[in-house]
């Protein structure tokens, strides 16, 4: 976390939220820029790393101003996980995000909203903190409670990993297969 911080140029005192995907208008990628700008007038040193590339890049980077950063496509995010604070899917719609998965498998908190998929797979105050869609202040309270309350983040990523193991690794994937295929063999 340490390396990870300081080739990112991250000072020790800021905070880092991190959204990783395609800059589209689905994404809600601006809900997430208005939040931060929220969470930085309030006195947080905070960093916001949007990781990706799309058609809304150029849009986000003029409303984006101090403090926010632009990846572009990145191979790896490895780094960008592990410099991570929290990890923030701003979407108005999903079906069953890999970055979600990818948070949790990583230890990194995840504030999302409740769109598609994503209560199907984290649930509120037990794996994630889950906000509506299209409400910036919303998330920054929710941001700015995971980045205050260590007990909170710690109960949150412990939830997330035993998710993962539980129904997504590959283990688990390989069992509901088999399942599956067992079921369609007494028909």
């Amino acid at each position: 976390r340490g390396e990870a911080r300081q080739r990112l140029g991250i000072r020790p005192e800021e905070s880092v939220l991190l959204a990783v995907g395609r800059m589209s208008q689905e994404k809600a990628h601006i809900d997430l820029i208005h939040a931060f700008h929220q969470i930085a007038g309030k006195g947080r040193a905070a960093r916001l790393i949007l990781v990706g590339d799309g058609p809304e890049r150029s849009a986000l980077e003029q409303a984006a101003g101090v403090g926010v950063v632009f990846t572009g496509q990145v191979r790896d995010t490895t780094l960008y996980y592990a410099a991570a604070d929290v990890m923030v899917l701003p979407s108005l719609t999903e079906g069953s995000p890999n970055v979600l998965l990818e948070a949790m498998a990583v230890d990194v908190p995840v504030v999302a909203t409740e769109a598609g998929g994503i209560p199907e797979i984290v649930r509120h105050r037990e794996s994630a903190l889950l906000t509506p869609p299209k409400s910036p202040a919303r998330l920054a309270e929710a941001v700015e409670e995971v980045l205050s309350n260590q007990d909170l983040r710690s109960s949150l990523t412990t939830r997330a990993r035993a998710i993962i193991a539980e129904r997504h690794s590959p283990e688990a994937r390989a069992r509901v297969l088999v399942d599956l295929y067992r079921s369609l063999n007494t028909q």
